[in-house]
């Protein structure tokens, strides 16, 4: 698992049910990394958050061929594609200051 800082640029809702996420790193070190896109998957639960939310991004890399198991069929399977596994984006929420001095 892997957890940065990172801001909601674009998505696309796909066929099934999955979401492709594109979120700008905001720890970014080289242009290698300032990008990344991740793949919800249709059974992932996650509060909503629009375009331009900052927040702590948190992803899996998925490697095809790694086996994992399915619950619902009580099987393990393989991965076929690899690519980015969205876990959780965590937003990050201003704080109101109370302005009251207490002596």
């Amino acid at each position: 698992m892997i957890t940065l800082k990172a801001k909601l640029v674009e998505y696309t809702e796909e066929f099934g049910g999955y979401i492709v996420y594109v979120f700008e790193n905001l720890e970014f070190t080289d242009w290698t990394n300032k990008y990344i896109m991740c793949i919800r998957y249709p059974n992932w639960d996650q509060v909503p958050f629009a375009i331009n939310s900052e927040g702590y991004l948190t992803f899996t890399l998925i490697e095809a061929g790694n086996k994992y198991y399915d619950v619902r069929s009580g099987e393990n399977k393989i991965y076929t594609y690899t690519h980015n596994r969205f876990d959780k984006f965590i937003l990050i929420q201003e704080k109101l200051v109370d302005e009251k001095i207490v002596v």
